[in-house]
């Protein structure tokens, strides 16, 4: 029974990979997209000429290309929200694995209490790995580590959704 959970659990871990993935790769082909755009409207306009000759300050070209750079940001924005929601499923999938694994397949070895320690082991490692990455970037760059710490509250709040608490 257990082990059927097991891989009831590792099924949906693997569809949502897969979906995360089809996801940052039409993210990554938009940012291509965009770019190329921004490539094009140089090209036709020949802004650097700006230069050697004065233009109308309210030129639309430039409004088009600040416009597709701030969309940019955007998708750049949510392709490393996608990266950090993959490595966590990727972390999640290595777990029920070896969950799964601790049974040898066959469920036998495998307990709810075993099955609970071993989720509960593997969390605390990874918060531990994290705030070690984190003490060894406040020397370096402070701003660097402040975000890491904003990424570690996210992961502990998806650890304390994941435990419905």
């Amino acid at each position: 029974m257990l082990e059927d959970y097991i891989k009831e659990q590792l099924e949906k871990l693997y569809q949502e990979r897969d979906r995360l993935h089809e996801k940052l790769k039409s993210l990554t082909e938009e940012e291509n997209k965009e770019n190329e755009h921004i490539r094009k409207l140089y090209e036709e306009e020949d802004v650097g000429v700006e230069l050697f000759s004065p233009r109308n300050p309210e030129n639309k070209v430039k409004e088009q290309i600040r416009k597709i750079r701030y969309h940019i940001d955007e998708i750049q924005y949510q392709q490393a929200d996608l990266t950090r929601k993959i490595e966590l499923n990727n972390r999640n999938i290595l777990r029920w694995e070896k969950l799964l694994n601790a049974g040898d397949g066959t469920g036998e070895g495998l307990t709810p209490k075993t099955f609970n320690d071993q989720i509960y082991q593997d969390d605390m490692q990874e918060v531990l790995r994290r705030l070690v990455i984190i003490e060894e970037a406040v020397s370096r760059d402070p701003g660097e580590a402040a975000a890491m710490i904003a990424d570690l509250k996210y992961y502990i709040k998806a650890l304390l959704t994941d435990r419905g608490q």
